[in-house]
C-alpha cells in the first residue's frame, strides 16, 4: 500500500515478516578492517563528525585532529581546542556552511563553539541559556538547530529547548518539551518536523528515581510547538533511532530495565503511528546506528557485534563482528560509502 504526500510516494511500513528471518541470519556479511588510531586514543571523551571534504574531525581533551580515510592517516591541528574532559555528552552538528557546532556537554558550561574547517580552528560562537550535557542537537531544513532537554546535574533535568541560528551565531528559547527529558533521541522527519523519543524524567519532588518513557513528540518549527506522538511499544532510553528512505523512524534497544533487549519499534509520521519492528539479532546495548548507501542500516552493539536491517524486507541479517573494537563508538559513513567506528583506542571500516 502507498501513500502521496507533498508529490512524492511513499511506502507504509509493515508488519515483521517472519518466514525468511531464520534465512536472513545463517551467513554474517560484510568485513571489518583495523585502521589507524588515533594518537593517545585510548580516552573516550571526544566530539566526532564528518566533514564536507570526507576528512574526520576528532576533538578530544584540548587537542584537534583530522583523518584522511584515502591515506589512512591523522594529523594533529594548531591552535587552542575545545576541553572535553569531564564531559561525554556534548552534541556536534554539522551546519549547512560545513561547519561544525559543539554544544553543551558539560555541567553549568552554556559556551557554544564552532569549528571552521577552511581555517582548521575553533571560536567561540554564543552562548545556550543554560548549561546541559545528554541533550539533542538537530540540525533543521531552515539551516537552524534545535537543542533540547537535557540535565545539569544528578538531581535536574531541562524542558527547555533552544534554537541557534548560523547567520548571527546567537540562541533563542522556544516553547519548551511536554516534560523535562535527558538521554532521549531526536530525528528530522522528511516533513521538517522534529521527532522525540523516550529518554529518562525525573521529578525531584515526585519521582525520585529517573523514569523511563516510552511517550514520544514532534516538535514543528513552523509553528514552534510540540504535539504528542503516541507512545513506543516500551520505555527506551539511550536508544538508537534513524530515518529510514520511506520516511520512517526506526527505534532499537534501550529499554530501561534490560540493557540487552533487542526490540525495534517503527514509527509512520503519514498516519502518526507506531508498529513493532523485528527483534534485533544481537543483544543491546546499542552503539550505532548508521544508514547506508543502499538504504540498509547497520547497527553496532558495545560487544562488536553488527546486524544490519532491510527496510524492503522489514528484517536482520547478522554482520561481522569488529575485530578490536569494543564499547561505545562514534560511527559515520564515508563518502566511499564504508561505515568508521571510532572507539575508546581502536578504529575499524566496515564494508558491506
Amino acid at each position: 500500500m502507498t501513500r502521496r504526500r507533498a508529490g512524492k510516494t511513499h511506502e507504509a511500513p509493515t508488519a515483521p515478516a517472519t518466514g525468511s528471518q531464520e534465512a536472513r541470519l545463517e551467513a554474517a556479511v560484510g568485513s571489518w578492517s583495523v585502521n589507524v588510531p588515533q594518537v593517545n586514543g585510548t580516552t573516550q571523551w571526544r566530539a566526532v563528525m564528518l566533514l564536507d571534504s570526507g576528512l574526520v574531525m576528532s576533538a578530544r581533551d584540548g587537542s584537534t585532529e583530522l583523518y584522511n580515510p584515502y591515506s589512512d592517516s591523522w594529523r594533529t591541528l594548531m591552535g587552542p581546542s575545545p576541553i572535553l574532559s569531564g564531559g561525554t555528552h556534548a552534541t556536534v552538528t554539522r551546519l549547512s556552511s560545513g561547519k561544525v557546532l559543539l554544544s553543551g556537554g558539560r555541567e553549568g558550561t552554556t559556551r557554544t563553539l564552532l569549528f571552521n574547517p577552511a581555517t582548521e580552528g575553533w571560536s567561540y560562537q554564543g552562548h545556550l541559556a543554560e548549561g546541559r550535557l545528554g541533550h539533542t542537537a538537530t540540525l533543521l531544513d531552515s539551516g537552524q538547530v534545535l537543542v533540547t532537554g537535557g540535565s545539569y546535574g544528578p538531581r535536574g533535568q531541562r524542558r527547555s529547548v533552544e534554537l541557534y541560528e548560523p547567520a548571527t551565531g546567537t540562541w533563542s528559547s522556544v516553547q519548551p518539551l511536554p516534560e523535562a527529558l535527558t538521554s532521549h533521541a531526536a530525528t528530522l522527519l522528511y516533513s521538517g518536523k522534529v521527532l522525540v523519543t523516550g529518554g529518562y524524567h525525573l521529578d525531584i519532588w515526585s519521582h525520585p528515581a529517573a523514569q523511563p518513557r516510552s511517550a514520544a513528540y514532534v516538535f514543528d518549527p513552523a509553528t514552534r510547538a510540540w504535539t504528542p506522538a503516541g507512545h513506543m511499544s516500551r520505555a527506551r532510553v539511550g536508544h538508537v533511532s534513524i530515518r529510514l528512505y520511506s520516511g520512517s523512524v526506526l527505534v532499537a534497544g534501550g529499554t530501561g530495565l534490560d540493557n540487552s533487549d533487542t526490540s525495534s519499534d517503527v514509527y509512520d509520521p503519514y498516519n502518526d503511528q507506531w508498529l513493532p519492528g523485528p527483534s534485533l539479532p544481537i543483544p543491546g546495548p546499542y552503539a550505532s546506528a548508521t544508514m547506508l548507501y543502499s538504504g540498509e542500516v547497520l547497527v553496532l552493539n558495545t560487544s562488536g557485534q553488527g546486524a544490519l536491517y532491510d527496510p524492503s524486507a522489514n528484517a536482520w541479517r547478522l554482520t561481522a563482528s569488529t575485530q578490536q573494537l569494543r564499547g561505545y563508538a562514534y560511527a559515520m559513513l564515508l563518502h566511499t560509502g564504508q561505515v568508521l567506528a571510532i572507539g575508546n583506542g581502536a578504529m575499524e571500516r566496515f564494508t558491506r
